[in-house]
């Protein structure tokens, strides 16, 4: 069969014909009749071949090429033994075959790869294509084993199975997570494999799977598979008959009032019959325990009524069944936001101090929380349930830099309001400098230059063993810079380093030079053992030689120290004025002669685990020993804004304060009292959609003694909490939400009304979803009708929470902000407990395939063969050039 891809070349013949006749009568007078006519009729032939190259011929060949590729579903949810039959009716059919046939193999579950490319021959099940292919099975294996050497002895021949056995796990999981096993997609397994076949064979899919796809619509791939000529056979991995237990729904409103009671139901599926205890957990907390006995089919148990707090709210039900099979499927988790009356934490590091602003706040109807500085908030949950968080004098040993970060993103991404007040352990003294809360407050955190200090010569003395490689020293080297970078310009630094001899790094120089600091301190590499002593002696001699007025060491360590006479050495140090500190990381530090290294030196003592810690606990030190941050002499602030936080509050009735911390305010921030040398006592600032406040001085005896019987000591504190609180509710709004779960998809609902129930279409909703570590992803708001919005998202993470910034405007401001929490408790893999057969053999019926085909089947293609374009286009040309020397001579021979 032959076919023109450009026919219309062809229509040229109509042009060309009289142009012919015409030079037939005009070239060929000289010609007997006979000729002129073979001499036009070659002319003629010639460009009518020439025109039909033109027009691209393609000659259809018959192709008996067939190719199979076969589909495995290797999701979770599909059971060993049903991919170990399927695979034994591949081998069966694969072998024997033609040298015109060739199979394949893609495995899939939310993504597909390619395992075995189409080939002839029969498919053979290689070590790797069958760890990928029964990847649970396998990785049962090898956790099993892990666990029985872990339980023995080793010697060094198990040590290095057990090495092997870890990173073949690691693979393993590293596969799992590639192909997406706890998600099932057909239709993107369907469209790989059509675009991996030849378009001129017989095409065909073999589809082994249950059935229950949760990502995806096969349906959208039904019209390509028939216009490019695939069949798919389907054949049902049936499940094992197994009893299951399935913790379907947890049925919560998105959003409650406070202590308004509301009901909470859980949805259990179960296809058999069997006693099962419930508990219920609400923010990790333990709050109910029911029996019930199951029937089959589904229960509804209605748990006691609720009646919450304001805050957000974490919920989790798990059902432990007599019977069952999977525990993936037995936990169903939400979340429920309470909105309220305005809640403030208060972390003070004396609880007992902290009820001066505790009375002061509850005075002006605040409720307010009080914390030791042990309690700071664990997690951006925790700090969700509160509309401003207070740090009094809390140092930042007690954050990790997580905990950090969660507060840093709770004022900017959340609208929260952070409030940090003075103290010894606050501010740069608190260890706060270059961190995440630094970046929320409105001041900054230099040494003090404006006031003269008695300057300081520093020496910064080392670990550089063998367990201080990586990241350990990488850090001490970052605290040494940062060290350097918050003391003042008359102070003096240096840097000893030590293993089991000690060697100068960096030679006492101003702290101003920080540029050569910083390229000395590149040498400083790890290996040897640990000595303190002989780098406390280093450091020990330069510091006598040094004229400062304070001398300070700081001794970093996270090993056991060799060496004795560490209390005669200390003693030594401090009877000539020098002051020493410690700094423990890691469970292998010294402890016992750091802590008393520490106290025989007059200085603190620190441990940590949290390595990203060591540079705050280095420029902590430096502030604190220089003494240059701290400004004790009685003032009387001055006024120099009015802000919400000073509205009808007389600036001259303003008592003394005795004392401050200095800092310095940053470019954009409001500062509305500063102290007789200009620093700011009092400065503001947005951050984000939130709001942070720095009050320097501290709201405590010490320093605020005449403030606390000042008769505007509770307006003043009132004032500048509810100026950083988050905004809350709106009074004129009433939104309700309704949150669904499909596929492995979210939609959530608003319906904005006001406090009448009319639509209020003035009001904008905008959802992003936010991560923990502060980043924001924006959904498409679909507006559906007036006041009310939609968005739909993909769930990525089951069994983790996503958490949902609503922020709704009027007039370009916003007018409430709230988090939602969003949850699908376990992959839709585990949902469903039975085959779905019903698509299976849809699928083969809608593309002419069979299911449960028979081996015969496989390669049994019916109706018009496949064919195979062959361009002929060179075919015509080449006979119209050899017509042109024949054209030629019957014209010349004529004369």
């Amino acid at each position: 069969m032959l076919q023109l891809e450009s026919p219309w070349f062809l229509a040229g013949l109509a042009a060309v014909v009289p142009f012919l006749l015409y030079w037939y009568r005009k070239s060929y007078a000289d010609l007997t009749p006979r000729r002129s006519r073979v001499a036009f009729a070659l002319r003629f032939v010639g460009l009518a071949l020439v025109l039909l190259a033109l027009a691209k011929p393609v000659l259809m060949l018959d192709n008996r090429e067939r190719s199979v590729l076969f589909l495995f579903d290797v999701s979770d949810s599909v059971s060993t033994r049903a991919l170990e039959e399927a695979w034994a009716f591949v081998g069966e059919n694969t072998q024997d075959r033609d040298s015109g046939e060739r199979a394949g193999v893609v495995l899939f579950g939310r993504e597909p790869q390619m395992v075995v490319a189409p080939q002839a021959g029969p498919l053979e099940r290689s070590a790797e294509l069958g760890c990928k292919l029964f990847h649970k099975r396998e990785l049962e294996r090898v956790r099993t084993r892990i666990q029985e050497l872990e339980r023995s002895a080793l010697d060094d021949g198990l040590r290095q199975e057990l090495e092997e056995l870890h990173a073949q796990a690691g693979e393993i999981e590293a596969w799992r997570r590639a192909l997406g096993t706890d998600e099932t997609d057909v239709e993107s397994a369907c469209r790989l494999a059509r675009g991996l076949l030849p378009a001129e064979v017989r095409r065909r899919i073999v589809l082994f799977s249950d059935g229950n796809a949760n990502r995806g619509d096969v349906l959208r791939e039904l019209p390509e598979l028939l216009a490019s000529g695939f069949s798919v056979h389907t054949r049902l991995l049936t499940r094992d008959e197994q009893p299951e237990v399935i913790a379907e729904d947890l049925f919560l409103p998105a959003e409650a009032q406070v202590k308004a009671p509301f009901r909470v139901e859980l949805a259990i599926a179960s296809n058999v019959e069997t006693r099962a205890e419930v508990k219920v957990y609400r923010n990790k907390f333990l709050v109910s325990t029911e029996e019930l006995e199951l029937q089959k089919g589904r229960n509804l148990l209605e748990l006691p009524r609720v009646r919450l707090e304001e805050g957000f709210h974490e919920f989790e039900a798990v059902v432990q069944p007599k019977i069952d099979t999977l525990l993936e499927n037995n936990v169903a988790r939400g979340a429920v936001t309470v909105s309220g009356r305005p809640k403030v934490l208060l972390v003070d590091r004396s609880e007992l101090e902290a009820r001066h602003l505790e009375e002061a706040l509850l005075g002006e109807e605040i409720q307010i929380e009080v914390r030791p500085e042990s309690g700071v908030p664990t997690d951006l949950n925790d700090l969700l349930n509160y509309d401003v968080l207070i740090l009094s004098d809390v140092s930042a040993d007690h954050f990790t830099r997580s905990q950090m970060e969660a507060v840093k993103s709770y004022v900017r991404q959340y609208g929260g309001g952070l409030a940090m007040l003075g103290g010894e352990h606050s501010f740069g003294l608190g260890g706060y400098y270059r961190t995440p809360i630094e970046d929320a407050l409105p001041v900054k955190m230099p040494i003090k230059k404006t006031v003269e200090k008695p300057n300081l010569s520093l020496v910064l003395v080392i670990d550089k063993s063998g367990s201080m490689s990586g990241n350990k020293i990488e850090l001490a080297k970052e605290a040494a810079i940062a060290s350097a970078e918050v003391l003042k310009k008359n102070d003096r630094i240096g840097v000893v380093a030590f293993d089991s001899r000690a060697e100068w790094i960096c030679r006492m120089t101003d702290s101003a030079d920080v540029d050569l600091i910083t390229s000395t301190l590149a040498r400083l590499v790890a290996g040897g053992g640990t000595n303190v002593y002989v780098g406390m002696y280093e450091a020990y001699q330069s510091l006598l030689n040094e004229d400062a007025k304070l001398k300070h060491m700081i001794v970093l360590s996270d090993g056991q120290t060799q060496g004795s006479g560490y209390d005669t050495l200390t003693g030594h140090i401090a009877a000539d004025g020098i002051t020493v500190s410690t700094i423990g990381i890691g469970d292998g530090a010294d402890r016992k002669v750091l802590g008393d290294i520490a106290a025989w030196g007059g200085g603190e003592s620190y441990f940590t685990n949290d390595f990203g810690s060591i540079p705050q606990i280095f420029t902590r030190e430096a502030m604190r020993a220089s003494k240059s941050m701290i400004v004790e002499e009685p003032f009387v602030p001055t006024a120099t804004a009015t802000t919400d936080i000073l509205k009808g509050i007389d600036p001259g009735s303003l008592p003394f304060l005795l004392g401050y911390v200095a800092t310095q305010a940053k470019e954009t921030a409001t500062v509305s009292l500063v102290s007789d040398y200009g620093d700011p006592i009092l400065a503001s600032w947005s951050y984000g959609l939130g709001r942070a406040v720095a009050f320097t001085s501290d709201a405590k005896a010490r320093w605020a003694g005449d403030w606390i019987g000042w008769e505007s000591y509770p307006k003043f504190w009132g004032q500048l909490v509810r100026s950083v609180m988050s905004t809350g509710a709106h009074r004129d709004l009433r939104t309700r939400t309704r949150v669904d779960y499909e596929d492995g998809r979210a939609r959530v609902t608003l319906d904005v009304r006001d406090r009448v129930g009319a639509y209020r279409d003035d009001v904008t909703s905008e959802i992003a979803i936010m991560t923990e570590e502060g980043e924001e992803t924006v959904l498409e708001t679909e507006h559906l009708a007036p006041g009310l919005f939609r968005v739909e998202f993909p769930i990525e993470r089951f069994g983790e929470f996503y958490r949902l910034l609503v922020v709704q405007r009027q007039d370009g401001e916003v007018v409430d902000r709230r988090v939602l929490g969003i949850t699908e408790s376990y992959s839709p893999e585990f949902r469903t407990p039975v085959p779905d057969d019903e698509l299976m053999r849809m699928l083969a019926d809608r593309t002419g395939g069979r299911f449960a085909p028979s081996g015969e089947d496989v390669w049994h293609f019916e109706g018009e063969p496949a064919r195979t374009p062959r361009d002929t286009w060179w075919w015509w040309l080449a006979i119209a050039a050899l017509l042109l020397p024949i054209d030629i001579a019957v014209r010349r021979l004529g004369g």
